[in-house]
């Protein structure tokens, strides 16, 4: 019996001694490919991501190179990186208003201007950086609260932007937020907790641009090393509440205005924001928003019209926008400054209700007295305020007539209905800029292709700013 288990120890013994070997081998593998990539995730885990190189040699096509497009050391350039929007003269009275509006609900405009890529490379095109800087000096000359990231873009320049993508990186998003927090400088008691961390490891690209050069060129351009980044989320501590009874605690959050550099939670400008401000943060932010976009459908929505922010942080970038709500577009600044004061009923100077319908639809509505002892307007203190319900509208046109002569028309956009109701808002000219007069009448037409399928009710104010 023991030499039949001595045997059989024997016959087991290679196998065993197999499989021994077989784990030690996997282990040792193991430990090894854990060494080499921990300290990677270790990066990962603890900051944000940012830029990686780019060791493939793109060459353009002449499509490209005809379009504008430089290869520039690891960087893709474009011709949209070198231009750098100009302020008008015209427009610095108008941000001025919307500042003061703002500071009538007491709220902190905090605006930011996102450089363009092109300021890595001064030797390309000196003239852009001073452009940028001269977009700063007139936007602090309309008495914006402007936050100037050149220290920050200085001590993170290869970092700033990723380099086949038209967008920041995560670290530029987080120590952007950082220099923001230090202007402010907050006090510690009406500041709330926020840790940010990694979320996963999945891996997304970033290369906007390489995807545009495929498309121009006709074939596909892909890195072997592509900008890459993990997801991040910014929590509050489990201590802390939105409504904080601290003393001197904000109560209400603060939100975010902006482009996709500010929308995507991928890059979490407004997680970092909230991590370093200690502020409740609400983005309100969406992509191709221009300057103007994510400003001008924030103060008609009902988010705005419940409860009032602390802060205001206004993103947008320094190069032209392409869309209608650029910097300079008056139109929008004489809808956006009025929605700030918001609805006047029960205070209106005057006003008129009236049933739109199918019938009268071309018609055009004088919807005040031509005597001109009723109109008591004269400058951009007043505004109108118009109210919509029922069959929803895309746009309705006004004819502003003054005793000078001057008939001033504007087609004032109107956002979806919310609950069965349209809200648009439109400020008098200005007339330390336009010698307008004093309003005589005020008209409401529509577009002829407007159809209606049921009746529209239309509420208008005049109002004075308060």
């Amino acid at each position: 019996m023991e030499l039949k288990n001595n045997t059989a120890s024997k016959l087991w013994q290679p196998i065993l001694s197999f499989r021994t070997l077989k784990q030690v081998y996997l282990s040792i593998l193991i430990f090894l490919t854990l060494a080499c990539i921990a300290p990677a995730f270790a990066q990962v885990i603890s900051t944000p991501a940012h830029s990686m190189p780019i060791s493939q040699e793109i060459e353009l096509c002449e499509a490209a190179k005809n379009a504008g497009y430089l290869k520039y050391e690891t960087y893709l350039l474009n011709p949209k990186d070198f231009q750098i929007l100009q302020l008008q003269p015209i427009v610095q009275p108008y941000l001025a208003r919307l500042n003061q509006a703002l500071m009538t609900k007491d709220i902190d405009l905090v605006t930011l201007v996102l450089p363009p890529r092109s300021l890595l490379f001064p030797e390309l095109n000196p003239a852009t950086s001073v452009s940028y800087y001269q977009l700063i000096r007139n936007l602090e000359q309309a008495g914006l609260k402007t936050i100037s990231v050149s220290s920050v873009f200085e001590r993170t320049k290869v970092d700033f932007f990723f380099h086949y993508d038209h967008h920041w990186t995560p670290f530029a998003a987080n120590e952007t937020a950082k220099e923001i927090a230090n202007v402010l400088d907050l006090d510690e008691s009406v500041k709330q907790k926020f840790i940010s961390s990694s979320t996963q490891y999945s891996w997304k690209p970033y290369n906007s641009r390489l995807k545009a050069l495929s498309k121009l060129c006709g074939r596909e351009y892909v890195s072997d090393e592509d900008d890459y980044l993990s997801s991040w989320t910014t929590t509050m501590a489990a201590s802390e509440g939105l409504f904080d009874t601290r003393a001197g605690a904000f109560t209400k959050p603060s939100v975010l205005l902006g482009t996709s550099n500010s929308e995507s939670s991928t890059l979490n400008f407004a997680g970092f924001l909230s991590e370093h401000t200690g502020q409740s943060i609400s983005n309100q932010a969406f992509s191709s928003s221009g300057a103007l976009g994510s400003m001008f459908y924030y103060f008609l929505s009902e988010e705005y019209q419940t409860i009032k922010p602390r802060y205001i942080f206004w993103e947008f970038l320094a190069n032209p926008h392409t869309t209608d709500f650029n910097l300079n577009a008056i139109r929008y600044y004489r809808q956006i400054i009025p929605s700030i004061y918001g609805s006047c009923q029960g205070t209106a100077l005057a006003t008129n209700t009236f049933n739109l319908s199918k019938d009268v639809q071309r018609e055009y509505l004088t919807l005040f007295a031509q005597d001109s002892s009723l109109m008591p307007v004269s400058n951009s203190d007043f505004y109108l305020s118009f109210n919509l319900s029922g069959h929803a509208l895309d746009r309705i046109i006004v004819d502003v007539q003054y005793n000078t002569g001057l008939i001033d028309q504007s087609t004032l956009a109107l956002l979806p209905s919310v609950k069965g109701h349209q809200t648009a808002y439109l400020e008098f000219l200005d007339n330390n800029t336009v010698a307008a007069g004093q309003v005589r009448s005020i008209h409401l037409t529509f577009p002829p292709s407007l159809e209606f399928e049921a009746q529209t009710k239309v509420s208008i104010d005049l109002c004075k700013k308060s």
